[in-house]
């Protein structure tokens, strides 16, 4: 979106690990839009700020956090957030997990048989399910 606003070039891309649907819009009638629509333009802006303090908070998450915390925030984000469900598939492989939160694989695998193994979760290959809510989400915030 910065990059859309300001008129420079794109320095990163997006894949994505699912089958999408991915919709275009034209910058030129999406700027028109902010220009002519106040509470839009409002709402992008609320938007923003939102997605800035998310990006923080990932990052406080993933220096100041243990493997176990940084694993769990993972785990409930996708479950609260893109799956919305207790029980859900994780479409990225124990490497792409680790990458997502600056771990390596071996600890990444150990971590998810460490929150098996106190009953937070149960996983078979990317197929995760979370037990223990409440248990997960302590530590997620204790780190």
């Amino acid at each position: 979106m910065q990059t859309v606003l300001s008129n420079k070039i794109h320095h990163y891309s997006a894949s994505a690990v699912e089958d999408s649907t991915i919709c275009y819009i034209d910058i030129a009638s999406f700027k028109d839009l902010i220009s002519r629509n106040a509470q839009f333009a409002n709402e992008l802006i609320l938007y923003l700020c939102r997605d800035k303090l998310s990006y923080f908070a990932r990052y406080v998450n993933v220096h100041q956090k243990q493997v176990d915390g940084r694993l769990a925030d993972t785990i409930l984000f996708f479950s609260d957030k893109v799956k919305k469900s207790r029980s859900f598939q994780i479409p990225l492989s124990r490497n792409d997990i680790a990458a997502l939160i600056c771990a390596t694989r071996e600890s990444v695998t150990r971590s998810i048989k460490d929150l098996s193994d106190i009953g937070s979760i149960r996983v078979k290959r990317k197929s995760f399910e979370i037990l223990n809510y409440d248990l997960l989400k302590i530590i997620n915030e204790k780190g």
